[in-house]
C-alpha cells in the first residue's frame, strides 16, 4: 500500500507509475486522496487546537475558584462544555475522514517502478539476464505443482489445517531432503 507522505512529496512519479499500471483515472484518484489527507489534518490541527484550549481553561477554573471568582468560573465552564462538545464532532469527523482516506489507500495499487516498461502484457517485458543454462523442458513436461501431487511428496491442505497457511507438510522422501 502506497503511503499518503510518499504520494504528497512525490506526486507526478506516483501518477506515471500507476499510469504503466493502466490504472484508470490515476490523477482523479491521486488528487482525490490528497483532497481526503488534507481534509484529515486540517480537522486534526483544529481538534488539536480546541483540546488545548479547552485545557487551558480547565487549568483557568482551578485559579478562578481559589481567587473567589465565581462568575468567571462558571463562564469557563460553560466554553469548556462548547468546547468539548466541539471535541467530539472533530474527532468523529476526524474518525469518517481517516477511514474514507483508508479505503482510498487500499484501492490505489502500489506504483510501478521507473524502470519498468511501457507495455499491455508479458510480450512487452524485456530481459534483463540470464544466467547459466536454461534447460529446454520437453514436449508435456508438468509444472512442479502437478508433480508434487503426482508423487505425493507435499501435502498443503494439511499444513494449512496446523499451522494456518503457507507451510507445507513434507510426506515420503521429501521428509528427508535437506536441499541442494
Amino acid at each position: 500500500m502506497l503511503r499518503i507522505a510518499d504520494i504528497r512529496n512525490e506526486r507526478e512519479r506516483i501518477i506515471k507509475g500507476l499510469e504503466k499500471k493502466r490504472v484508470p483515472n490515476a490523477i482523479a484518484q491521486i488528487d482525490e486522496l490528497l483532497n481526503l489527507d488534507e481534509n484529515r489534518r486540517n480537522t486534526q490541527s483544529e481538534l488539536d487546537a480546541v483540546l488545548n484550549e479547552s485545557n487551558t481553561i480547565s487549568r483557568q477554573i482551578g485559579a478562578l475558584m481559589k481567587a473567589g471568582d465565581r462568575e468567571g468560573a462558571e463562564k469557563a465552564k460553560v466554553r469548556t462544555g462548547q468546547l468539548k462538545a466541539r471535541s467530539k464532532s472533530l474527532q468523529e469527523q476526524l474518525k469518517n475522514v481517516e477511514e474514507q482516506l483508508t479505503g482510498a489507500l487500499y484501492n490505489i495499487p502500489n506504483s510501478a517502478h521507473e524502470d519498468v516498461p511501457d507495455g499491455n502484457s508479458a510480450d512487452d517485458n524485456i530481459e534483463i539476464l540470464t544466467k547459466g543454462i536454461v534447460p529446454e523442458l520437453f514436449k508435456g513436461a508438468l509444472p512442479h505443482w502437478d508433480l508434487i501431487e503426482k508423487y505425493d511428496i507435499i501435502d498443503f491442505g494439511l499444513g494449512n489445517k496446523i499451522s494456518g497457511a503457507g507451510f507445507p507438510v513434507y510426506k515420503g522422501k521429501a521428509q528427508n531432503f535437506s536441499g541442494p
